[in-house]
């Protein structure tokens, strides 16, 4: 699946579907990377850049936000890759690291989308919809993931917090290494 509209539509509208695909698709990690996170990635990067610039903030600390966000954003979802991985084993499941990749790269689809809030300071809050990214990694969790019935409840409450940890970690560090007091542009 590319970074094009009818695969985002059919992942955030018809997220059964899209999984069964994702699974059968043949795919490697540089190839979701450069095809896919890296597209998406500037959403809210670039978003977020001209909302500094309309909340006053200075070209450089938007700009030095952008790339900085863009970055971790990209390394948050490897991290996040990797506790997935870390995770399965530690629940006594099976996870490949292809398939953690998979799941992290298309289940931080909405948390990207919803970057675009970030344009208009005064609506920045509503990028909470990217919540749905919770939904969205579960499903491919249980898609991916082979282990007990008892045992997946507990792999996806981690996978969960996992996610939430590393995105309120990539908020944190672009607000704080650019000298930001808020997280969003306000």
């Amino acid at each position: 699946m590319h970074a094009n509209y009818e695969g985002i539509r059919k992942l955030i509208l018809t997220p059964k579907d899209a999984w069964q695909e994702i699974e059968a698709e043949e795919v490697n990690a540089n190839r979701l990377l450069n095809d896919y996170q890296m597209v998406l990635a500037i959403i809210p990067s670039i978003s977020g850049f001209i909302g500094w610039l309309f909340a006053g903030e200075s070209f450089f600390a938007a700009i030095v936000w952008a790339i900085l966000s863009y970055f971790l954003i990209l390394i948050g979802i490897w991290a996040f890759s990797k506790s997935l991985v870390f995770f399965a084993s530690s629940f006594e499941c099976t996870l490949q690291e292809i398939d953690a990749f998979k799941i992290a790269t298309y289940g931080f689809t909405p948390f990207l989308l919803s970057g675009v809030f970030y344009i208009i300071p005064p609506l920045s809050w509503l990028a909470i919809l990217g919540a749905y990214s919770l939904i969205l990694a579960c499903l491919g969790l249980s898609k991916f993931l082979h282990c007990a019935s008892e045992k997946l409840i507990g792999m996806m409450i981690s996978g969960c917090i996992s996610m939430l940890v590393i995105y309120l970690i990539v908020i944190f560090l672009s607000m704080r290494l650019c000298g930001l007091a808020t997280p969003f542009p306000a």
